[in-house]
């Protein structure tokens, strides 16, 4: 794919001086600046929006909108910031650790435009703005991971809830698809034999500790009625709901390796 075009029009690095502060007035830029936080403290105001920054913070700003800079005197702000027009579609707010990466690269811009060398620092731009670009996939990644817990824990907290996969990848923002990706990478089991799984452990819970009928506790964990709570617990536990409880089974579980219908179903 070719690069997007894109040209400088300053590049440098500054430390922040214990009284500086950033305001751009309400026209704003009139270009696109990347703002790489070295290290430091502070905050960033951008249109009624602020941010604390700090190590590893990096910036698209774009231009027309009102930013306000503050730091902390006794943590001044070092930055790297290249104004720049072009570059097509880029993330607005990333954090990139480690920085050093990303660090060496922006010096490189800053000192090719300072040669004169236009090309060379657009080229090393190019190359800082894909760094940037992957580090957003990266964030959003995790983002995803960390949601992806979240839900586990729930559903195994109130397995007799109506889950449903379309609600809890709205929730995650992505669709059902790589939602349910995501799940198999992480848990081995698709997001639906997630929920049943959690279903069939609780429903054993119940089984070994409360003298509650088999239809009342296909009730109290979401299943259809009570012959879809028998083949279900049967096929994951491999005995009936009354077999399990009427003797003791101390190495019957839910099957902890999933089939391919689990991954996928």
């Amino acid at each position: 794919m070719p690069c997007e075009q894109l040209s400088i029009n300053s590049a440098a690095r500054f430390s922040c001086s214990p009284d500086w502060s950033w305001d751009t007035g309400p026209a704003g830029l009139s270009d696109r600046d990347l703002w790489a936080v070295l290290s430091g403290v502070g905050t960033l105001t951008v249109g009624q929006k602020p941010y604390e920054v700090g190590r590893g913070d990096v910036f698209v700003l774009p231009p027309r909108v009102r930013i306000v800079g503050r730091h902390d005197p006794s943590r001044p702000l070092i930055v790297v910031g290249v104004h720049f027009s072009g570059g097509g579609e880029l993330p607005f707010h990333v954090k990139v650790v480690p920085v050093e990466f990303l660090a060496g690269i922006l010096d490189r811009v800053v000192r090719n435009n300072l040669l004169r060398r236009r090309s060379d620092a657009e080229t090393w731009l190019h190359v800082g703005l894909a760094e940037i670009r992957t580090a957003a996939v990266a964030g959003a990644s995790g983002t995803l991971v960390e949601a992806v817990s979240v839900a586990c824990d729930r559903i195994r907290d109130r397995p007799g809830d109506d889950w449903r996969v379309s609600d809890i990848a709205a929730s995650a923002g992505v669709s059902q698809q790589h939602l349910g990706r995501v799940f198999v990478k992480h848990t081995g089991l698709s997001p639906r034999a997630f929920i049943v799984h959690a279903r069939i452990s609780a429903a054993q819970a119940y089984l070994r500790g409360t003298s509650l009928p088999a239809k009342r506790i296909a009730d109290e964990l979401g299943f259809h009625d009570e012959s879809h709570f028998s083949r279900q617990f049967s096929r994951l536990v491999g005995v009936p709901p009354s077999a399990y409880r009427s003797r003791d089974f101390p190495d019957s579980g839910v099957k902890t390796t999933p089939t391919d219908r689990d991954r996928w179903h």
